[in-house]
């Protein structure tokens, strides 16, 4: 084979090596497109009572054709960024709980108790799917507001409670006392009616 004829031979074959090329980064970036991660939230503001529990909750929407479902995390606004929450010593008493709604659905769910005042502040979703991607896609921002245990308002609650079980106890002998002697006043004179 002389050299025209071998040049010939290499150009369609380079020509078809960049063809392939050209159309496996499309067909990849095409299901890296389609496999993006969606985060949802139900609520962007969450009120907490100190000592309550209180829960977040983190839905996603991912490609079904995923060898495996997505990587959620949790993190907290801190002077240093988004920090996850197994690395703040103030989520010790914490779990979280995924549930899968169909092909290609996921919700986590943060629950913390006790609530306390440390645990105010801003949180985030974090998602990534590690079989498509190592990018780390943030859901939008969730704010925890932690009020203050009301203890004068709860032993107040606790006195109206008390007071209207004492009422109605009082009612319930009230009554039970009204009828007994009404009834005792009629056979009275009922008898008297008879002996005349």
């Amino acid at each position: 084979m002389d050299r025209q004829q071998s040049k010939r031979v290499m150009m369609p074959l380079s020509r078809l090596f960049l063809i392939i090329t050209w159309w496996m980064s499309a067909v990849q970036g095409h299901s890296q497109k389609k496999c993006e991660l969606e985060l949802a939230y139900s609520k962007s503001t969450i009120y907490a009572v100190e000592g309550a529990e209180f829960s977040l909750s983190c839905t996603t929407n991912y490609c079904r054709n995923s060898s495996s479902p997505p990587e959620l995390n949790w993190c907290k606004q801190t002077s240093t960024g988004c920090t996850l929450l197994p690395q703040l010593k103030d989520f010790v008493n914490r779990t979280t709980s995924y549930s899968h709604f169909g092909p290609g659905t996921m919700t986590s769910v943060l629950q913390i108790s006790p609530a306390h005042m440390n645990h105010r502040g801003v949180y985030q979703c974090q998602g990534r799917l590690p079989t498509y991607s190592p990018a780390t896609v943030m859901g939008h921002m969730v704010t925890v507001l932690v009020k203050p245990f009301n203890h004068t308002l709860s032993n107040i609650s606790l006195l109206i409670a008390c007071k209207a079980v004492v009422l109605v106890i009082v009612m319930v002998v009230g009554f039970a006392n009204g009828n007994g002697s009404g009834t005792n006043l009629k056979t009275q004179q009922w008898n008297e009616e008879e002996n005349k």
